[in-house]
């Protein structure tokens, strides 16, 4: 059976929970605690967890077993002081007064369940709530609107995707009557058609005071067109994918000029037609006439509106608006633009992309003249290529936009770097550059060529070339801040491009991530002194130098995940005194040392840092790294720190394992007490036996020393030889005189003998 997933992001805010300190979670509940949130797995015996902090603010849920969670008031009385509360899975009822107690309650989702009743009742008495999310819940037919009754403080309301239906007659609109203070209201997907048919102009009064409203994919425009009027202080409006305007995008023209005066934001995204769109239907300059009295306008956005303007923008397709201070027409199978179609404008920001624009003749001079506040022109996808008719013109779109500073040219088909030039005098812009390049097909930054650029901009501030074939960097603008060479196969000549990466000065962030470098000078970023950001993602490295990041002491992010490091040492980042976040996970470090987790501990500024995926040794040798893993308060993801040795614990939490007690503590306490033990009877033994030992170390002694003397000696042979250990006299005169004597003879046979102390008292021998 599946378990229920509740992630707690306690005490404070989300915009501050990177900041919260850790809190260790109740075993019997949690299984993992990080420093942003506790994840705690239960089962549908426990759905809601009892045991959790009563201070708790902020509450996420995710229930996933079988059997239907019927929410009531029992479930949250513990928690008083919860703020905000996130509700998602097998969730089909919410009982009465529910959130009746919880009266500091101000954020509440319920999405992508299965709620099938919401009581009217639910919140009880006037409650604080400020959110309600209600997304996804296509089995709910019907909503209470009864409940907002109890919600005066309601600000912001989303129904996206649910299943109810909108009531339609004479009071249409009363379901939102008590939402006074209402300012977001999110309809998406909502309605049936035919039902809105219908809809009353006065639907959306009872909301005057709205600020955005969002009717994408929703039925409510297939009816009355001037029902916006009502809302005069509507600031922000999204119609994207509205079945209404896909055949014939014109007749939006009666709902534009009904929006209110203070219209800042218009989105009106994928409009896709099936078929080729008749003249008629065509958007032209009788479509926005309704716009033009709109002061405040600042963004139109036609995003993937395929053939909504037809093929060409006609020149008098925007004159009424130029107020407008951003457009984007990308995506829309645009091929020309008109002589004179953008003349005129004070754009910020000018979005073309994914328009087959490149071939065509938009950049001949003249063609659009005075753009003189354009300050980011986005031509990715475009179809531009590096021949010699854009290399000459695109001077002009310099020209024509003076106020240019950010260009992005990323996904076309360039080869080389675009020459600012014309009739051979090169072209100079006191703009701060930011020149986006991904994507294309170059294959090297030639020296000719940037040398050209440099001059062109001689504040030139950003260069992006991810995702090309480059493998040979011979120069770099001096006054790069920002410079991103990411997947490209810089290996292949690496010395020369180190020689270019090296003369950077001023870059504050560098990105050089799957970039297959296996090794790096120690000096390659020493003359980048106010480098903050530096991505080395994706590599080979396997060691670093030392001294490798000395002279970047205010690195404020460092990233060196995905390669193959086998250690990290705190030698590296002592001089970082504002590092805020480091990336070492996906590597091979085994364990950090206690050098590197006391810097970690001590650096107040470092909040983010990440070693997951590391191959760990978690023998006993280093059990401070896992007491340490449970209370670091910079670690995140702390869950998936896992081990590799030993055997026994492999591919375990660090987090959760505990390492056997006879493992790291009482093997060593059994080992001590065998050899006591051992120790205490071989004493005894020894002390039983003390008068032999020391007879035999005697015998020993002395019979060496006899062997010495017979070796010296002629050949000669022992008859005998009789050795006692008695400590009786008695005995010892017996051998000496009796056995002796027993022997008789002409001669006393030859007889070695040994006292109990060692000496020798009788040695006569017979020579042959």
């Amino acid at each position: 059976m599946k378990s229920m997933r509740l992630v707690l992001l306690a005490i404070l805010p989300v915009t501050s929970a990177i900041k919260q300190p850790w809190r260790p979670c109740p075993v019997s509940v949690c299984s993992i605690c990080m420093l942003d949130r506790t994840i705690c797995k239960t089962n549908e015996s426990d759905p809601f967890p009892q045991k959790l902090d009563p201070n708790t603010q902020m509450i996420w849920i995710e229930y996933e077993g079988k059997r239907p969670l019927k929410l009531n008031a029992s479930m949250l009385d513990r928690y008083t002081k919860l703020q905000a509360l996130r509700l998602s899975g097998n969730i089909n009822e919410i009982q009465e007064l529910t959130f009746a107690r919880a009266t500091n309650l101000e954020h509440l989702e319920i999405e992508n369940s299965k709620l099938t009743y919401l009581h009217q009742n639910c919140f009880g008495n006037k409650t604080n709530l400020k959110s309600l999310h209600l997304t996804q819940n296509s089995l709910m037919t019907k909503i209470p609107f009864e409940i907002f009754k109890n919600l005066p403080e309601l600000k912001d309301l989303i129904l996206a995707y649910s299943g109810f239906e909108i009531s339609l007659g004479e009071t249409i609109g009363e379901q939102f009557y008590h939402l006074t203070s209402l300012k977001k209201l999110n309809l998406v997907g909502l309605g049936d058609p035919e039902s809105c048919k219908n809809i009353s102009s006065r639907f959306f009064e009872p909301v005057s005071g709205l600020v955005q409203l969002n009717l994408s994919e929703s039925a409510v425009l297939h009816g009355e067109q001037t029902l916006l009027m009502t809302m005069p202080k509507l600031n922000e409006l999204y119609l994207n994918n509205l079945e209404p305007y896909k055949q014939c995008p014109s007749k939006v023209k009666v709902l534009l000029e009904n929006l209110p005066s203070k219209m800042k934001y218009l989105h009106a995204r994928s409009w896709r037609s099936e078929e080729h769109l008749t003249p008629e239907c065509v958007i032209g300059n009788a479509t926005f006439a309704g716009l033009m009295n709109l002061n405040h306008l600042n963004t139109l956005d036609f995003e993937y509106s395929d053939r909504m303007f037809g093929n060409v923008i006609r020149r008098d397709v925007f004159q009424y608006l130029h107020q407008v201070l951003q457009i984007n027409v990308g995506w829309c199978r645009i091929t020309e633009f008109e002589e004179g179609a953008l003349t005129g404008f004070n754009l910020s920001r000018l979005q073309l992309q994914g328009n087959p624009i490149g071939p065509q003749a938009f950049w001949v001079s003249g063609r659009n003249q005075t753009m003189l506040r354009t300050g980011q022109l986005v031509l990715k996808n475009c179809m531009i290529n590096c021949d010699e008719v854009f290399r000459y013109d695109i001077s002009y779109i310099f020209q024509q936009f003076p106020m240019l500073d950010e260009l992005d040219l990323s996904r076309n088909i360039l080869f080389t770097l675009p020459k600012f030039t014309l009739s051979g005098t090169n072209f100079t812009s006191p703009v701060k550059l930011n020149l986006n390049l991904g994507q294309n097909a170059l294959t090297e930054l030639k020296e000719q060529d940037m040398h050209v650029l440099c001059q062109s901009f001689p504040n030139f501030d950003k260069l992006y070339v991810p995702r090309n074939y480059i493998t040979t960097i011979e120069l770099l603008c001096p006054s790069l801040k920002l410079f991103n060479a990411d997947k490209n196969p810089l290996v292949k000549n690496r010395p020369t491009n180190f020689r270019a990466i090296k003369r950077l000065t001023q870059p504050r962030t560098l990105s050089l991530d799957d970039t297959e470098l296996t090794d790096q000078p120690p000096d390659l970023f020493s003359s980048m002194k106010h480098l903050r950001i530096l991505h080395l993602l994706g590599n080979n490295l396997t060691t670093l130098n030392p001294s490798q990041f000395s002279e970047n002491a205010e690195l404020r992010l460092l990233n060196l995940s995905k390669n193959n490091l086998v250690r990290f040492d705190s030698v590296m980042v002592t001089n970082m005194k504002r590092l805020e976040s480091l990336f070492l996970r996906s590597n091979k470090i085994t364990v950090f040392s206690k050098d590197f987790l006391k810097y970690v501990d001590k650096t107040k500024s470092l909040q983010n840092l990440r070693i997951d995926d590391n191959s760990f040794d978690c023998t006993c040798d280093h059990f401070y790294f896992q007491t340490w893993v449970n209370n670091s308060t910079q670690l995140h993801h702390a869950d998936e720190l896992k081990c590799l040795t030993p055997e026994t614990l492999r591919g375990k939490p660090i987090i959760s394992y505990h390492q056997p007690l006879f493992d790291c503590y009482l093997k060593w306490v059994a080992i001590g007490l065998a050899g006591l033990v051992g120790l205490i009877l071989s004493a005894l033994v020894i002390y039983r036996l003390r008068w032999y030992l020391a007879h035999l170390r005697y015998v020993a002694l002395s019979v060496a020393e006899r062997l010495r003397e017979i070796k010296q000696q002629d050949q000669c042979k022992y008859d005998a030889m009789v050795i006692f250990n008695s400590k009786s006299d008695n005995d010892t005169n017996w051998v000496k005189k009796l056995m002796i004597e027993l022997e008789g003879g002409d001669y006393p046979q030859p007889i070695n003998l040994n006292n109990p102390d060692g000496r020798v008292s009788v040695c006569t021998f017979r020579k042959f």
